[in-house]
């Protein structure tokens, strides 16, 4: 499930920083909207921490080479 929010300030401005906070605020935000959920009947799970994980960010271009993404999408496109 993805959730989309606008970070407005109190007097109208964008700012993730004010509203959010850091990156362990947005994590802690995350675990409680998962348990509010849950304890709603909804049945969603948290995905792993990359703490946990160990995996690194791939830019755009490094997922697509690792994938083959441009020759599947030639192929596919081939075929039709």
């Amino acid at each position: 499930m993805h959730f989309g929010a606008v970070p407005l300030t109190k007097d109208g401005r964008l700012s993730a920083k004010e509203v959010i906070g850091n990156k362990k605020a947005l994590t802690e935000f995350q675990d409680r909207y998962n348990q509010f959920i849950n304890e709603r009947g909804f049945q969603l799970e948290r995905g792993e921490s990359k703490l946990v994980t160990q995996k690194k960010h791939q830019d755009m271009d490094q997922y697509k080479q690792g994938t083959k993404y441009h020759e599947t999408v030639f192929y596919q496109a081939k075929k039709k």
